[in-house]
């Protein structure tokens, strides 16, 4: 028993139903119902205020409008409300529809009594609670992995920061060491010194490299654009045969800042996968705008594969694969999509609305 009345509205053109519902909420025992009446769309969308009812039952031929409209409005309004659309005909495709567009039920008037209103109803306020628990356990769980991946980037600016100021130091001082050692000795000794100077060097080149794959300097210090730019230039030192098209279309301070690491790191991901299986000639990476939307990119003319058997599998270093770029974008708020076929290429594509904010 609710200590409350439970507050419906009923979305219906004709009175006769308004009478006919509150006759069969009054056999209901279990509840107090309390039930608001709108005639019309318009008259719908003026009352139906977040937190104002429980339930919406709304008839599914509303004059020009249908209750399937009504549904989509209230996901515009950011509505969690149950909807239960009301039909005066069984119709099992229309029903599915309803059902695929997240109406808690679809009932027949004909066929309405007060048990099958009842259940419904209580079935609706079920879900709704349950889902409610859902989106809730999700926010959670969101707000852990977001925090898991600040901690993950912040520990890695570390280590790269540790490599590059404090263990890159000390072998360039150590390069320098050797070569004033070499001026000094002849022989065989200056042949020793000198391979112990290539090794030195070559070692500082590799802590740089690593440095860069953790978190790229420039990255904080000039921004995305110019990382992308950096980005571009190693890799194509190292794998000469792939082209990169680039087509960057937004400034700087059009991209907000907790989004530039992770279109970085969607950006790292997607042509490193590119360049290890892909077998392409051409890699077109795209950052533009959209009327609403930020939209990334990657795109390239290789052999393609099937998403599901690779979906978990990133290249070693990254901490990520397809399903960690995915996690990226969402948990800023954006939708992440990758199509791929065999010989027909591998598109990736991430894109957040133009009035991002950071996760809570």
């Amino acid at each position: 028993m609710y200590d409350q009345p439970i507050k419906l509205l009923l979305v219906d053109d004709d009175e006769d139903e308004y009478v006919i519902i509150r006759d069969l909420l009054s056999q209901i025992d279990w509840a107090d119902f309390e039930l608001h009446w709108a005639p019309t769309y318009a008259t719908a969308q003026e009352v139906a205020k977040p937190g104002d009812h429980q339930v919406f039952l709304v008839d599914y031929r509303l004059g020009e409008h249908s209750g399937l409209d009504f549904m989509r409005w209230l996901r515009l309004e950011d509505s969690t409300t149950p909807v239960i659309l009301l039909t005066a005909y069984g119709d099992h495709d229309l029903d599915m529809k309803a059902m695929r567009d997240g109406a808690a039920d679809y009932l027949e008037k004909e066929r309405l009594t007060a048990f099958v209103l009842e259940r419904s109803i209580r079935y609706a306020l079920d879900r709704e609670k349950n889902l409610t628990l859902l989106r809730k356990s999700e926010m959670q769980l969101r707000l852990l992995s977001s925090k898991l991946i600040e901690a993950q980037e912040n520990e890695r600016k570390l280590i790269a920061r540790e490599l590059h100021d404090s263990i890159g130091a000390s072998l360039t001082a150590i390069i320098y060491g050797l070569e004033e050692a070499i001026d000094s000795v002849s022989g065989e000794q200056a042949i020793q010194l000198r391979e112990v100077l290539s090794m030195a060097q070559e070692t500082v080149e590799e802590t740089r490299r690593i440095s860069s794959n953790l978190r790229p300097s420039i990255l904080d210090d000039l921004g995305i654009l110019a990382t992308i730019n950096w980005f571009f230039r190693q890799f194509q030192s190292l794998y000469d045969s792939i082209n990169i098209e680039k087509h960057i279309e937004v400034q700087e301070d059009e991209v907000a800042a907790p989004l530039k690491i992770a279109i970085y790191r969607i950006v790292q991901e997607a042509l490193n996968n590119a360049a290890k299986h892909s077998e392409a000639g051409t890699v077109r990476v795209s950052l533009r705008h959209t009327e609403e939307r930020l939209e990334l990119t990657i795109a390239d003319n290789g052999v393609g594969f099937d998403p599901a058997t690779l979906f978990h599998q990133g290249e070693p270093g990254t901490g990520m694969g397809l399903d960690g770029m995915k996690e990226r974008t969402e948990l800023l708020g954006g939708s992440f999509t990758i199509s791929s076929k065999r010989e027909e290429g591998t598109v990736v594509k991430a894109s957040w609305p133009l009035s991002f904010s950071r996760p809570p």
